[in-house]
């Protein structure tokens, strides 16, 4: 009886094995530390996958519905974007528990336990820390460029160990066809004597686009990039009309297709930035939940009204 034997053979295990196989787990750490992992991710695979089993669970899922809601998580989970991937050293374990993008704008959910005292008192201050990533075909020379984007910090789900967070992401600003290494470090507003706390924790990460988008545009030929988790324009005019709305059901609706109706877009955050300093201007949306974006085709902004390019 081989390995596939043993698993097709097995049935009615607990949920958590099959969380647990699920999880990438990407460590650096001691030699002995490895081997240790390496026999129980083996006994973990061997356990935990029986027939018919859905092997995209959320680990954190309370943390996931924390930022969004129980139907987004559920439909992230059936499109397999339940990550768990899993890094750690010997003070703290991180969880990316899922990353989602258009191309233009993006959203991550992360978990954080403390695995000692020093990484405990530094979990119990629920602190938002920084995020850098760095080319992965250029990892040892690469500049480490910081991940730019806003984000919760009413951390809700927390224990006395672990606590979640979720962070905005402006992936304007990057090549989402690249892949990177992303690592992290204390706030650099906060900065404190604890250098290591972060070290030899990373992860290979992908910005590729991960939801549906459709291209909108306007009488005028503005163009906005709306999809499943918000919208984006760098177009000058349309941002600084946008800041002027007060993002509420009146001032922001999709338009059903085929339909006089409309719903309102139920929105967790925004940014619109037109600073001389930047590149290009850019305003950047995120919604409370995922939108069938299938559904509809056009948006009405305040007295904007945007149509699908065909």
């Amino acid at each position: 009886m081989n390995g596939n034997d043993i698993l097709r053979a097995m049935n009615g295990l607990d949920d958590r094995f099959v969380i647990s196989a699920n999880r990438e787990r990407i460590i650096h750490s001691s030699k002995k530390t490895l081997q240790k992992l390496a026999i129980g991710i083996a006994a973990a695979v061997v356990l935990a996958i029986p027939a018919g089993a859905i092997y995209t669970q959320f680990e954190h899922k309370a943390a996931v519905m924390e930022y969004f809601d129980e139907k987004t998580a559920d439909y992230l989970e059936d499109k397999g974007l339940a990550l768990n991937y899993v890094s750690e050293n010997e003070h703290l374990r991180i969880t990316v528990d899922t990353v989602l993008s258009d191309g233009n704008v993006g959203s991550m959910v992360l978990t954080v336990e403390g695995l000692d005292s020093e990484g405990i008192d530094y979990v119990g201050e629920k602190p938002f820390f920084d995020m850098y990533i760095t080319e992965k075909n250029d990892i040892s020379t690469g500049d480490k460029i910081f991940l730019e984007g806003g984000g919760s910090r009413d951390h809700d789900v927390v224990t006395d160990t672990q606590y979640s967070l979720q962070k905005d992401l402006y992936l304007c600003d990057i090549d989402v066809e690249k892949d990177y290494v992303m690592t992290f470090d204390l706030d650099r507003r906060d900065k404190k004597n604890d250098p290591v706390l972060f070290d030899g924790i990373a992860f290979d990460i992908s910005f590729r686009p991960n939801v549906d988008v459709k291209e909108f545009e306007d009488e005028d030929g503005r163009h906005i990039f709306f999809s499943q988790i918000g919208f984006y324009t760098d177009e000058e005019e349309t941002i600084r009309r946008l800041n002027h709305l007060s993002n509420t059901s009146e001032d922001m609706r999709l338009l059903r297709k085929n339909s006089i109706l409309s719903d309102e877009i139920d929105i967790t955050s925004a940014t619109y930035d037109r600073s001389p300093e930047k590149e290009k201007p850019k305003g950047c949306v995120w919604f409370s939940s995922i939108v069938e974006i299938s559904d509809y085709n056009g948006a009405r902004l305040g007295d904007m009204l945007f149509k699908e390019v065909k």
